[in-house]
């Protein structure tokens, strides 16, 4: 007859399973731990196809608005600049913000950014496309960068003076532009430049490529050059230019062989696009400017090797914790702009 006092116990097996059950349990937890603690990624891909999409989006509210039978389409100051004009903001300004924004939140609600306007309202908007056939097919390799080191930056209308004078001279409507702009600690990787008005779109990844569009007006420098040009064409503000005209007279005298051309233009998008057709050689601004008006630009620069720094060749730090003003001028050329920097320091030092 069995009794239960035959059982013997085997101590050690029962050790061994309770331990390694013990292990077992361990290991699952910390790896779910882990997986729960693993940092947020973005792949730059579909951030830079986003931000397309929804310049894209901003910029046709931004055409409906100015096209409105509105007679001022809620347009207010903000207050005065440094040369004592009117900062104007307008619905424009604030839908295009919002789409921006609220599409930039539905696909990465803890991505950070920096706009020019600050409501948090959440708007009806398209779902942007993550996946751009023209990114797609022009870059080749991704970036998936931890979210924490990526700030976007935003200017929902650049050029809103000449946005809100555009009723009564439609010429001014070309200054107008949409930016988006990608930063990866503190350094502008990524930008998107779109003219809402004429529906021409521009975005360069640095070391990954450019849009078909910025290919263009770099294949049409090659085989149209604007090399018969004596001297240097400049483009400053029509609006903030401060003393821009004396202080050029002092940097590129008159001289025979050394003349100057100065252009006058509104948009620091539109003035970038500008020295990228090679209309004109170098972009000067010497007074107060905000980061938001030059990211996208300084990015679409440095994509095809060209240069945004300072007038005393710093570069400019992105980084949101930094403050949102630039207060040390710009220079910006895709040629020789080391030259151009160095006449300016050299004028300053004198």
């Amino acid at each position: 007859m069995f009794e239960m006092s035959d059982i013997k116990i085997n101590r050690p097996a029962i050790i061994f399973a309770v331990m390694f059950i013990l292990l077992l349990f361990i290991y699952v937890c910390s790896s779910r731990w882990a997986i729960w603690q693993r940092e947020e990624t973005v792949k730059i891909s579909e951030l830079l196809s986003t931000a397309i999409d929804l310049a894209r989006q901003g910029g046709i509210q931004v055409v409906e608005i100015r096209k409105s039978d509105s007679a001022d389409f809620d347009q207010l100051s903000k207050g005065k600049t440094k040369e004592g004009k009117d900062e104007f903001v307008t619905a424009g300004d604030h839908k295009s913000h919002e789409i921006i924004t609220s599409g930039l939140k539905a696909g990465w609600p803890n991505l950070k950014y920096q706009s020019e306007e600050t409501d948090n309202k959440i708007v009806k908007f398209k779902v942007p496309d993550k996946h751009n056939s023209e990114v797609h097919n022009i870059v080749n390799r991704d970036e998936e960068i931890p979210l924490s080191e990526v700030v976007v930056w935003i200017d929902p209308l650049d050029a809103t003076q000449e946005y809100t004078e555009g009723k009564g001279d439609p010429s001014l409507l070309k200054y107008v532009t949409v930016m988006v702009c990608i930063v990866v600690k503190g350094s502008p990787v990524a930008g998107v430049i779109y003219q809402a008005f004429e529906d021409k779109m521009f975005w360069g990844w640095v070391s990954h490529g450019v849009s078909d569009s910025v290919y263009k007006i770099l294949d049409n420098r090659k085989t149209n050059p604007l090399g018969s040009r004596q001297g240097n064409k400049i483009v400053i503000s029509r609006s903030h230019s401060g003393d821009a005209r004396k202080f050029i007279s002092t940097v590129f005298p008159n001289t025979t062989g050394s003349m100057v051309f100065v252009d006058e233009a509104a948009g620091s998008g539109y003035k970038v696009l500008e020295v990228l057709k090679g209309t004109d050689d170098v972009y000067f601004h010497l007074t107060l400017i905000k980061k938001w008006d030059l990211c996208a630009g300084n990015a679409l620069l440095n994509a095809v090797n060209g240069a945004m720094t300072t007038r005393n060749g710093d570069t400019i730090d992105y980084s949101l914790e930094g403050d949102p003003k630039n207060l040390h001028g710009v220079v910006a050329a895709l040629n020789n702009h080391d030259l151009y920097v160095s006449k300016l320091k050299e004028t300053v030092s004198n």
